[in-house]
């Protein structure tokens, strides 16, 4: 059976018109402020996601010092100081090299004391070494353009 139709109870008023999307220009711009406006959560989401990674990989990348009270402190960077660390790095790579060179001259000494080469043999590795790199090394420690705290370490090597 079926249910009689109450004339009260069926609307008839016509249904408002569904406001229509902003017309923006069709260009580049228009589309991505579209997708935004349309995609706003998902948006939100993905800088949000964003900012978290860039600020995670800043803190694991951060270098740090103990203060005197025994907390952690980033490093604050400046120019100056990469500048700094920059030469110091340098000069420890000199550093290094010539500390190379005296433990390859202590070894020939070593040699010549224990009587295992002659002063004759020995003055031929000094001057084997000395010549091959002290040569090197001298032009290349005086060409270094380093900030006024790192001259008195240039002048010493």
């Amino acid at each position: 059976m079926r249910k009689e139709w109450n004339i009260e109870t069926v609307n008839i008023t016509p249904s408002a018109p569904k406001p229509q999307e902003e017309k923006t220009p069709v260009t580049k711009g228009g589309r991505i402020i579209r997708f935004i406006r349309n995609h706003w959560l998902k948006t939100l989401l993905i800088v949000l996601c964003v900012y978290f990674s860039f600020f995670l990989f800043g803190m694991l990348v951060s270098d740090y010092y103990v203060d005197e009270n025994g907390v952690r402190q980033p490093i604050v960077l400046s120019m100056d100081y990469l500048a700094d660390r920059e030469d110091y790095r340098e000069l420890h790579g000199h550093y290094d090299a010539i500390e190379d060179l005296v433990v390859e001259i202590t070894v020939v000494d070593i040699h010549l004391a224990n009587e295992d080469i002659t002063a004759i043999e020995a003055a031929t590795q000094y001057t084997a070494l000395l010549n091959e790199q002290v040569d090197i090394m001298i032009p290349k420690i005086t060409a270094m353009e380093l900030g006024d705290e790192q001259a008195v370490l240039q002048q010493s090597m």
